[in-house]
């Protein structure tokens, strides 16, 4: 996505550094993901280095901030976006007719029990 930086610098001046309330208008951006409706950055506050996770979006909001304490490494270790292939739609469609929903979520992962 190709987000324009007055349109991220606009938005930014609205986010407050969570931890010294500053705002995070001047902040050093890292993008984590780039995808067609916004994209997933780590925002570091230049007054406090203090690091917040945002998402920026075309949207009516603009940016959003989560919080976390997460790094931007551990960020994109564990943000790996795979497509859903028709393959798995059809797959869950013959699970679901065998089992309802509401069976599978109270069933235990087989690959979390221990042997």
């Amino acid at each position: 996505m190709m987000v324009d930086k007055q349109f991220i610098a606009e938005h930014l001046s609205k986010v407050r550094c969570q931890n010294c309330r500053m705002s995070m208008e001047h902040a050093e951006l890292t993008v984590l993901t780039d995808l067609p409706t916004g994209m997933l950055a780590q925002a570091k506050c230049i007054n406090c280095e203090t690091e917040s996770m945002l998402t920026i979006t075309l949207t009516e909001s603009g940016i959003s901030p989560i919080y976390t304490d997460l790094t931007v490494e551990e960020i994109k270790n564990n943000s790996k976006f795979t497509t859903v292939t028709i393959d798995d739609v059809l797959e869950v469609h013959k699970i679901l007719k065998k089992k309802p929903l509401w069976k599978l979520l109270q069933q235990k992962e087989t690959f979390l029990e221990k042997k």
